[in-house]
């Protein structure tokens, strides 16, 4: 009996469709990662911006913290780039009675995808009306 070397067509077709499965398996996995890394990016670039917005409005002055004085302020243009149909809402309230307060409401909505809704990051802070007491030149306090 002649020893055969080498392999048959149907070893050749059940390995090519094995190999064929395993890509399509590993597309699908760095598709997946792919997409992931993307809105953990966007979810970053959101969260630094969110920040940065809020830092801008508490070194304003008092009676800056007005809505129509916070009426221009707008998303950077990082962030107006970096996340899809971006929008930058800046709510501000204050409330009757002492201490004299105001709440700042920031929130920053994007769309990562068409087929999901858009994704909002929110954060709120409370800026207080502390007057400073006048110095002297020579470093004492004046009342």
């Amino acid at each position: 009996m002649k020893r055969r070397c080498g392999f048959t067509i149907l070893e050749l077709t059940v390995s090519a469709i094995m190999l064929g499965a395993i890509l399509a398996v590993a597309m699908k996995f760095f598709t997946t990662i792919g997409a992931q890394h993307r809105t953990v990016r966007r979810q970053q670039l959101a969260i630094r911006e969110l920040a940065n917005v809020m830092e801008g409005i508490a070194a304003l002055p008092w009676d800056r913290l007005t809505p129509e004085g916070l009426r221009q302020t707008q998303l950077s243009e990082v962030a107006r780039q970096g996340l899809p149909s971006a929008e930058l809402a800046v709510e501000i309230t204050q409330p009757d009675g002492e201490p004299q307060a105001k709440r700042i409401a920031v929130q920053i909505r994007w769309q990562d995808r068409p087929d999901l809704p858009p994704r909002p990051l929110r954060a709120a802070s409370w800026r207080y009306n502390v007057e400073q007491p006048k110095r002297r030149p020579e470093g004492g306090t004046v009342r």
